[in-house]
């Protein structure tokens, strides 16, 4: 059996097969032990795809990113009322935040378009979200 095959069928059981300085790591359901020796049977067949892989930017690659920023604009102290303050008096933002960004940070991902491009975007939805934030509180301070 080919190594693709093997490893596909680790997958496919819920097993996971990955490279790490140049070593093939794997964790395998009891039931695909026999195919521990398949893989080691076509070793380097397994490395060279698993390379290719590696060189490939992976979901989990923009998910973790993104968990990243959604981590740090989702917060305790995240203002109640901010959105539909933003609808009402700064569109512009509401639009960016709501719409422009997320449209972006979407086409990026379904295209598997360069990770660098999708940082960006994500720098940007921080940004333009830390700037509705303070502006939110600095009218809110000012009506008080």
């Amino acid at each position: 059996m080919s190594a693709a095959l093997t490893i596909e069928r680790i997958e496919a059981a819920g097993g996971m097969v990955t490279l790490k300085d140049g070593q093939i790591h794997c964790r395998l359901p009891e039931a695909c032990a026999p195919l521990l020796e398949d893989l080691r049977m076509h070793r380097a067949e397994a490395i060279t795809l698993l390379q290719g892989r590696a060189d490939m930017v992976s979901d989990d690659a923009y998910a973790e990113r993104l968990q990243a920023a959604l981590d740090s604009i989702c917060q305790p102290s995240y203002p109640p009322g901010l959105i539909v303050w933003l609808s009402d008096n700064r569109p512009d933002l509401y639009h960016m935040l709501i719409t422009t960004i997320p449209d972006t940070l979407d086409k990026l991902w379904s295209s598997n378009g360069r990770i660098e491009d999708f940082e960006a975007s994500l720098a940007t939805w921080r940004e333009t979200h830390a700037e509705a934030v303070r502006e939110f509180k600095t009218t809110k301070r000012l009506k008080h």
